[in-house]
């Protein structure tokens, strides 16, 4: 669509054009003052029809968007089918974070399919927004999760017909394993999730972040406790009681009792934080949050010269898989790590390492004692 000039295009209706710097006319869906944020796809000189139904569709986008701003959502839509369940006491019962989560997913699948009949679910719809993702297979997945959850919460509430089945139960989940070299969060080849951390990569930091420094006994700390991100960083001396660390586990505020490890408490008396809390940012101040303290520490893994696989969850996880294969039961694998099913800890170690990380290992992961024996 080069070549022209706004005077000599024809007026389309809900359609603003305009030539950009490269001489090339574009369309936008403009209506009520509100422009659309996707310029038009379809050249309307050699697909008349399809511009249309683009058009139609990102109408329809807009004027919903327009219609939920002034706190109308059409009823039937799957945009208050959402909110319905946002509002719901099942929803409300979930932690903070796990809300945050789930909303968020379910807000991207809105953004472009709010405004359809929520009725109308089928296999073929879940399979598009499904693929609208495909390039991260567990952002894909994800979305299929936070759907099904939705229509299953929705068939308990008689909000589609008797005997209506979950059409997302039936759409395939994606590989997971499968883009590993393109994406920036790699999976674990032993299970679902997050890649676990190896003894070379362990090395590697360890190597690099001294004891002494802050990134080392991050590490630690996770690595011997097998905590999650969202409670390592809160953890201090004030928790410390009869050789345990007793705190409140911030996903599910089960009352978590974890044995403070003879090395672990070494590199603690070398690293002293001047805080309540064994973990400070650069500053010297504690971290505000999880969030904060996750990107402090992948700092750190990219300094230390480690791939992007390597995610803080993955050294808990690592922490698991090496405990079971020492041979910790699953009931003390779920006292450990503060899981409230058998589910949790047979998914975490589906399988063990084999070689020198499934050696068995003094109470957590202290494999080079263990290799010396």
């Amino acid at each position: 669509m080069t070549g022209l000039t706004i005077k000599k295009l024809p007026k389309i209706k809900y359609i603003n054009a305009y030539v950009d710097n490269r001489g090339t006319v574009r369309f936008y869906v403009r209506y009520k003052g509100k422009k659309h944020p996707d310029c038009m796809k379809t050249d309307p000189f050699k697909d008349r029809v399809g511009f249309e139904l683009e058009k139609a569709d990102k109408l329809a986008e807009l004027r919903h968007e327009i219609n939920k701003k002034g706190g109308e959502i059409p009823a039937g839509t799957l945009d208050w089918l959402a909110y319905k369940y946002f509002a719901s006491p099942k929803f409300k019962k979930f932690k903070a974070g796990t809300r945050s989560q789930k909303r968020g997913v379910l807000e991207g699948i809105l953004k472009t399919h709010g405004h359809h009949p929520y009725i109308k679910m089928n296999i073929t719809w879940g399979i598009k927004i499904r693929d609208e993702k495909a390039q991260l297979p567990a952002a894909a997945n994800n979305r299929l999760k936070a759907l099904q959850a939705l229509y299953t919460w929705a068939i308990k509430q008689q909000l589609l017909p008797d005997g209506y089945a979950n059409p997302i139960e039936k759409v395939e989940r994606l590989d997971e394993t499968s883009n590993e070299d393109r994406i920036n969060v790699s999976k674990c080849d032993c299970c679902d999730g997050h890649h676990v951390w190896n003894i070379n990569e362990i090395e590697q930091y360890r190597k690099y972040w001294k004891v002494g420094t802050m990134q080392r006994l991050a590490f630690e700390v996770i690595y011997w406790t097998g905590t999650r991100v969202s409670d390592a960083y809160r953890l201090g001396k004030h928790m410390e009681q009869n050789g345990m660390i007793q705190f409140t586990a911030k996903k599910n505020d089960k009352p978590m009792e974890i044995p403070l490890a003879p090395e672990l408490k070494k590199i603690i008396e070398k690293t002293p934080s001047g805080q309540m809390t064994y973990l400070v940012h650069t500053h010297g101040m504690p971290h505000k949050s999880e969030k904060t303290f996750s990107q402090w520490l992948v700092r750190a893994r990219k300094k230390a010269g480690l791939p992007d696989r390597c995610v803080p969850h993955g050294i808990r996880k690592g922490t698991a898989t090496i405990a079971r294969k020492a041979g910790a039961s699953t009931a003390q694998l779920r006292a450990l790590f503060g899981w409230q099913s058998d589910k949790m800890a047979d998914h975490y170690t589906k399988k063990a390492y084999d070689g020198e990380m499934a050696k068995p290992v003094v109470e957590f992961m202290d494999y080079k004692k263990t290799a010396k024996k």
